[in-house]
């Protein structure tokens, strides 16, 4: 899940991603499908370097 919302693909969370401003966050939850383990992280967003 990216900021709540259900996601399939690498391409989706970038588009998420990439919609949001330098400084606020986004909220990340991945479950890992070989343990079932969940992982939440919140991540506050920096300017890109264009490296």
């Amino acid at each position: 899940e990216v900021d709540g919302k259900t996601v399939n693909s690498s391409t989706v969370v970038t588009s998420i991603v990439a919609s949001k401003k330098p400084g606020q966050t986004v909220s990340l939850k991945v479950t890992r499908p070989s343990t079932g383990k969940t992982f939440t992280a919140t991540v506050k967003l920096s300017q890109s370097t264009g490296k």
